[in-house]
């Protein structure tokens, strides 16, 4: 799967989640993307969409061979809502931006992220 010169204002690889439910098992695999500003969002917070007075959960989610080339540095944030409500068990596993392994360092999350592995590069 190729995306190129993905410019938008939105993220190329997201998981945007603004209302009750449990989502699990997600898995975003053998990808290589071109010029990607936003790469990769897990979400959970209020919305416009919002219809659910709870917020729900994000857990289990790969990310697996992914290669990012971009002239600007590609951000990766996972932001979950709140300790009941937070992003869990999260694997980049072969995720390569610009040539370079993804880092741990390079992977922004706030107090409600929980389980982040990086693993490889090849």
């Amino acid at each position: 799967c190729d995306v190129i010169h993905d410019k938008g204002r939105e993220w190329t690889l997201r998981v945007f989640h603004s209302d009750s439910a449990a989502i699990s098992n997600i898995r975003f695999e053998n990808i290589r993307i071109e010029e990607s500003r936003k790469l990769i969002s897990l979400w959970i917070n209020k919305a416009v969409w919002s219809r659910d007075a709870e917020r729900g959960h994000i857990k289990g989610v790969a990310f697996r061979n992914i290669q990012a080339a971009s002239a600007e540095p590609p951000r990766v944030e996972l932001h979950g809502f709140d300790a009941g409500h937070a992003v869990e068990d999260v694997l980049f596993e072969n995720v390569q931006i610009n040539g370079k392994p993804l880092t741990p360092a390079t992977v922004k999350a706030n107090e409600f992220v929980r389980g982040v592995k990086v693993e490889g590069g090849r």
